[in-house]
């Protein structure tokens, strides 16, 4: 087991409690922009809702399977992979006008925030057995 450098350790900390919540975020800033979508992309709003189902769905599944990946590789490259990953995919979902595209943007941020948040949560947790 690789542990952490303890001068990072606090920066590694603020990071896991920045980004443990980013899960809900994810939903509470989208939620609100519901109605508009449908609007702008000329679709009924429960296509639209179709896309947060996907985005649960993945996020709950996957991580079903992330903690093994996770711990086979480590979780700071996938870390980064994943933050990249969703801040492109982000960036797609708010300039495409395509409601698929957009499924299969969110079924792609579902994944990645299930990678990070139980990266993070795995931190946390080998932090507090670290500590004891």
């Amino acid at each position: 087991m690789k542990f952490q450098n303890t001068k990072y350790l606090y920066i590694s900390t603020l990071l896991a409690f920045i980004l443990i919540p980013l899960g809900g975020l994810t939903t509470d800033i989208y939620i609100p922009s519901l109605p508009a979508m449908a609007e702008d992309l000329r679709v009924p709003v429960e296509k639209v809702q179709i896309s947060l189902l996907l985005f649960m769905v993945s996020s709950g599944f996957s991580q079903l399977f992330i903690g093994s990946i996770l711990d086979s590789f480590g979780r700071y490259r996938i870390n980064i992979f994943a933050l990249i990953t969703f801040s492109l995919a982000s960036f797609v979902i708010a300039l495409v006008p395509e409601i698929y595209v957009i499924y299969l943007m969110r079924i792609i941020q579902g994944i990645t925030v299930s990678l990070i948040i139980v990266g993070k949560r795995a931190f946390l947790l080998t932090f507090t057995k670290v500590k004891n």
